[in-house]
């Protein structure tokens, strides 16, 4: 939390005084390793109306490379050190900056790794991810990169979770899988994103091709972008996740062959925050069709028998919503509980091995709560009524509500 502190003491947007301090800040601490990094000063048009004397504006993104023994190509570490101009920043991305600097601390007191890894702590990204984008267009070493790792934060605590991915995603979600100590993330997520209108600098990287993963932490959101997002409100196990990530990703790609990094895309999930479910997205296909062809059949079969009541369809649909929406449901109680646990009620019941991050934990409560709900929902509606599961429902639902009211 040192660097947290230091960096966001107020806001520093791109081209103000106190960005100029942060930077300092930052080159001095690489310094002090022993470092020699740059700074990549380039001038860009002011499309965000950073300067009011001006047309264009200054970033100055800060790099720095740790050699690797017998580098194929180069790993990237991106998080960005500016902050928008209507807060000091600590979550977005003081956090991700902090977790860089301890990362090239530990990573220069072990063994050298093979390949390369370069720490880019962009400039300007909240005013238009300037920094990101002279990187990909001018800096000699953005043809040496093949894999970019890039932090963020939606919020001010959570579990950081990989919510993006480059297309072509298998090696690196196996990857990840592998490594990452505790790994949060689904494909859903990184589908629906793809939809959304929101960029980071990991878009700048996708868009010209380089294969990579992208994280945050999103839990209240109501901190984001407001001077709520200070130090008080960082939740430490949030830059320790972020931190394991970074630590143990360039340990296990910065000794893989970084050459021919896109194979086919994955459907994958998190289970429990301890292992990552994964499986070819043709598979996913396959098993659709394979279900939909099922129902087809059966409806084909009973059409002439005379057993395809309408009213028992609509039951049936209403059963499965009746043994589902609890499932859904639970998942706004476990957003409650999490709550509790950024206090350290849960954290302090988590096991030794899980209290660096303390959201799996929190992932297993979900998991098995989505399951009882769901099996109680069913045992209700077979052997009371269905009015009686979906009363079940109901009440699960109004829990929800509460819970989420409360944050």
């Amino acid at each position: 939390m040192v660097h947290v502190l230091a960096i966001a003491q107020e806001p520093h947007p791109v081209g103000s005084p106190q960005n100029a301090h942060v930077r300092d800040y930052i080159m001095n601490q690489l310094n002090e390793m022993g470092l020699s990094p740059e700074v990549q000063a380039s001038t860009v048009p002011d499309y965000f109306g950073v300067s009011e004397e001006r047309d264009h504006v200054t970033i100055h993104n800060i790099i720095v490379r740790l050699p690797g023994d017998n580098s194929t190509k180069a790993l990237a570490l991106v998080g960005h050190y500016d902050s928008v101009p209507t807060g000091p920043g600590a979550n977005d991305d003081a956090a991700a900056v902090a977790a860089m600097l301890e990362t090239i601390r530990a990573l220069k007191c072990g063994t050298p790794l093979k390949n390369d890894v370069i720490f880019l702590f962009t400039d300007g990204e909240e005013a238009g991810l300037l920094g990101a984008s002279a990187f990909v267009r001018e800096h000699p070493w953005r043809n040496s990169v093949k894999l970019v790792l890039n932090f963020e934060a939606r919020g001010s605590g959570g579990p950081s979770t990989l919510f993006e991915t480059s297309p072509g995603n298998s090696w690196l979600i196996s990857g990840f899988a592998k490594a990452a100590p505790h790994p949060y993330g689904n494909s859903l997520t990184n589908a629906v994103y793809g939809y959304m209108p929101n960029d980071t600098d990991f878009s700048v990287f996708r868009e010209a091709g380089y294969a990579g993963l992208n994280f945050a932490y999103p839990h209240n959101v109501n901190a984001y972008h407001t001077m709520l997002d200070s130090a008080d409100n960082v939740d430490a196990r949030s830059i320790q996740h972020h931190g394991e990530y970074m630590l143990s990703l360039a340990r296990h790609f910065g000794n893989e062959p970084l050459n021919d990094l896109k194979k086919s895309d994955s459907v994958y999930f998190s289970i429990c925050s301890k292992m990552m479910a994964r499986y070819p997205a043709l598979a996913g296909l396959i098993f659709a069709l394979t279900a939909l062809c099922a129902f087809a059949g059966i409806i084909i079969h009973y059409a002439g028998k005379k057993v395809l009541i309408p009213a028992k369809i609509f039951a049936g649909f209403g059963a499965s919503l009746a043994v589902l929406a609890p499932a859904f449901v639970i998942v706004g109680i476990a957003i409650g509980i999490a709550e509790t646990a950024a206090h350290g009620a849960v954290a302090a019941a988590a096991p030794p091995e899980l209290r660096g991050s303390a959201f799996g934990l929190l992932a297993g409560i979900q998991s098995v709560g989505n399951l009882l709900a769901s099996a109680v929902a069913g045992l209700l509606w077979t052997v009371v009524s269905p009015a009686v599961a979906f009363g079940y429902a109901a009440l699960l639902s109004g829990a929800a509500l509460l819970a989420l009211a409360r944050r």
